[in-house]
């Protein structure tokens, strides 16, 4: 149903958010400002438990999962339980494979990092060894860098959790957000607020998002009234900066943009650094400019340049020289929410990374889909052709499984995993298939799963995949249920192009790799619209590698010279094939 007012704008509105006092804060205000603008929308905030919620013990960079804070609430979207989550943003992943939007960045309140110690005393008169409460690895990186003398020590809990526990002397002080402080009165409990050269916080801090379905047009309509365009643009840079950089939430990466209007648009100033894991080799960036994804792009190549990814590389135990990839220029061209394994993989080799999302996954729910997964047990084969569907049904519908650990138990027991990849992503939602192919592609998945004749398969896969794999069961005697759950769509290409461009003018790009075709074939038309050749200008001794086959001939389709393909097709398998071969490159 409608507003009387305007056919596009809802009569009501259910908003989630998480549970804390915080979160609720967050969610009343984001209420408050859309009835300001629609004084008779009727609006229900419900409060939905997250992960990190559940588990307040645990350090926040131990616990190895993205959307801590988030994906709870992201489901509750997909599942039409809400009508648009609301978010700190610095809690949201840099990208999500579904088909989610950002309808609103409403407001930001002081973005800066606020000091509370137990005496009321500053930051530089702190006892030495004093012990200090962050499970920020960045927090805790900038403030080694100052004080290398302090104890920190990992603190977990909401602000008023936190605030006891200084109080009752667990701690000497703790590092909070200020916007999360304001929200809740309790600025006059805030020792010092530390300027940005001090302590640059996290990319989006202190800014709200509100997410929504990319479908649900009335929504979107009803959120671009609250959005703040001077907000969005700059903590879009923040975001770019980080993502080129390959970070999270658990990096030590900071990051503070400020937008003014122009004639032309906007002016963006763009602060940055990165540090090593204790303080060390601190790298700080400024970038001005008009475009937010290009000026955080251009920080975190400079931040590169400059060091910042011997820092980024800390877990690894090479020295330089041992590097095999050491000073190559990589274009990894994966959705960006996935391209985190594939970059660390390589910067841990000395690549020098740039990042530039052909494609996105948008996940199409339905009910056949849900209503499989809720009753698996009635499949003697649940087979997984890809990664991006095992993230896409088991990420997207894990709240609608009523019990999780025998869900998993009766998934384990039919699961086929198409190759190693896809095994190893089933096993981070604690899934170990049952049978995995030598040959990892569908004639592979046919020689194993044998005579199937009666056999009842539950087959979810992306738009691209077709059905051919599917009819080849039936013809083979099995009862197939065939579910497409995710679309493959060309990344927007003001975003790609503009990464492209900058990156080209700026020097040669050594090796691009492709893990799909139609990252491939993005790719091409992105190439072709500016006018790019490989083996010409700055592409003239370009390597381009794929992850198998498939892809190499996808590429070649498209048009694109393929040097090299990896035996092994995984992110690992594409290392090898590069590394082996490294005399080869230029």
């Amino acid at each position: 149903m409608t507003h009387a007012g305007d056919s596009r704008i809802p009569r009501s509105i259910v908003l989630g958010t998480r549970g804390s006092t915080l979160a609720r804060k967050q969610a009343d205000r984001v209420a408050m400002l859309l009835k300001a603008k629609v004084p008779d929308l009727a609006i229900r905030v419900v409060s939905i438990g997250t992960a990190g919620d559940r588990d307040r013990i645990t350090p926040l960079p131990e616990i190895g999962r993205t959307g801590l804070f988030t994906a709870e609430l992201e489901d509750a979207l997909l599942s039409g339980e809400i009508d648009a989550a609301v978010h700190s943003l610095k809690d949201l992943p840099l990208d999500d494979d579904r088909d989610l939007r950002l309808g609103a960045f409403p407001e930001r309140l002081d973005a800066s990092d606020v000091l509370v110690s137990r005496r009321n005393v500053p930051f530089s008169d702190l006892p030495r060894k004093a012990r200090v409460g962050t499970s920020s690895v960045r927090r805790s990186a900038q403030l080694l860098a100052r004080r290398p003398d302090l104890v920190i020590k990992p603190i977990r809990g909401n602000v008023e959790t936190r605030l006891r526990k200084v109080a009752d002397g667990l701690f000497d002080a703790t590092v909070l957000a200020a916007a999360g402080m304001l929200r809740l009165g309790l600025d006059q409990t805030i020792t010092e607020r530390f300027s940005w050269s001090d302590l640059l916080p996290a990319p989006g801090q202190g800014a709200l998002a509100v997410q929504y379905v990319a479908h649900n047009i009335d929504i979107a309509v009803v959120l671009a009234m609250i959005d703040d365009p001077r907000v969005r643009v700059a903590v879009e840079a923040e975001r770019s900066f980080l993502r080129a950089l390959g970070g999270g939430c658990s990096s030590p990466i900071g990051a503070i943009a400020t937008a003014e209007t122009s004639p032309a648009g906007y002016d963006l100033v763009l602060r940055g650094i990165v540090t090593g894991p204790e303080g060390d080799g601190v790298v700080r960036v400024e970038m001005r400019g008009g475009d937010p994804h290009e000026v955080g792009y251009r920080a975190a190549e400079e931040s590169l340049a400059r060091g910042a990814g011997e820092q980024l590389r800390r877990s690894s135990s090479l020295r330089p020289e041992q590097m095999p990839l050491r000073g190559k220029r990589v274009l990894v061209t994966r959705p960006a929410s996935q391209a985190g394994d594939l970059v660390r993989l390589f910067r841990n080799q000395g690549a020098r990374i740039v990042v530039a999302p052909m494609i996105r996954i948008m996940a199409e729910l339905s009910r056949e889909a849900i209503s499989a997964l809720n009753q698996v047990e009635q499949f003697d084969y649940v087979v997984f052709t890809s990664t991006n569907t095992v993230r896409t049904l088991l990420d997207g519908y894990r709240t609608r499984i009523s019990d999780d650990q025998v869900f998993r138990q009766d998934l384990a027991s039919r699961a086929v995993a198409v190759g190693p990849a896809t095994a190893e992503t089933l096993r981070r939602f604690g899934v170990e298939p049952a049978i995995i192919p030598a040959v990892h592609r569908a004639d592979g998945l046919l020689q194993v799963l044998g005579d199937v004749r009666g056999r009842s398969i539950f087959l979810p896969q992306g738009e691209a995949a077709g059905t051919t794999f599917a009819e080849d069961l039936r013809t083979r005697g099995a009862t197939v249920t065939h579910v497409v759950i995710y679309r493959t769509v060309e990344a927007d290409d003001s975003e790609t192009d503009g990464i492209l461009r900058t990156e080209l003018r700026t020097e040669p790009l050594d090796i691009i790799t492709f893990t799909s075709g139609s990252a491939a074939r993005a790719c091409a038309a992105a190439l072709k619209r500016l006018d790019h050749r490989i083996g010409e200008g700055p592409l003239a001794e370009t390597v381009v590698a794929c992850i198998g086959p498939s892809t190499a001939s996808e590429a070649e389709a498209a048009g694109l010279p393929v040097h090299i393909v990896a035996d092994r097709h995984t992110n690992e398998g594409l290392l090898d094939a590069l590394v082996k071969t490294r005399d080869a490159p230029p």
